[in-house]
This record gives C-alpha cells, structure tokens and sequence, in this order.
C-alpha cells in the first residue's frame, strides 16, 4: 500500500489529520512510518548541547555516538521490516 492509498483511506473513514489542514500529506504519513517510535525504538542522543548553560540544543551529526533502543515500549505500528511502501 503507498502513501496515496494511505491518505486516500485515512480520509474515507474521516480520521482527522494530526495538524490543522483538513486533509492528510502524503509527507506527513511518510514521516509517521519512518519514526521509529511508533514502532516502539528510541534513538538516544539525536540532539546536544555543545555547552552545558546553554539551552540551545544542535543535530548530533556524528559528532557524539548515538543509541538504539529496541522494544523500548510497545509499538503502534507494526514490525517495520514488514511495511512495504
């Protein structure tokens, strides 16, 4: 199933989008089944502060190691190997 197909039965069965635009984006749905925490991971150290008074926090773009923790709560999507888009 695409992201059309998606959008196209999120709007039939009148679930509302998670902004305040009437109907879903395909971008939008992208973006949900790609994150992994509606599979139920969490990456740990996406972002950082480079000094610690400060509150301005900066993309980890390898600067520092990141983390992966699987099955770190229950999943609202399914296995992610088995999405096929």
């Amino acid at each position: 199933m695409g992201y059309r197909e998606i959008q196209k039965t999120l709007k039939e069965c009148g679930i509302p989008s998670p902004s305040v635009k009437q109907e879903w984006s395909t971008e939008t749905i992208k973006k949900i089944l790609l994150n992994e925490k509606y599979h139920g991971d969490v990456i740990f150290y996406k972002c950082f502060r480079k000094e610690y008074p400060s509150k301005r926090e900066q993309k980890n773009r390898g600067e520092h190691a990141m983390y992966l923790c699987s099955t770190h709560h229950p999943a609202i999507i399914g296995d992610r190997k088995k999405i096929t888009i």
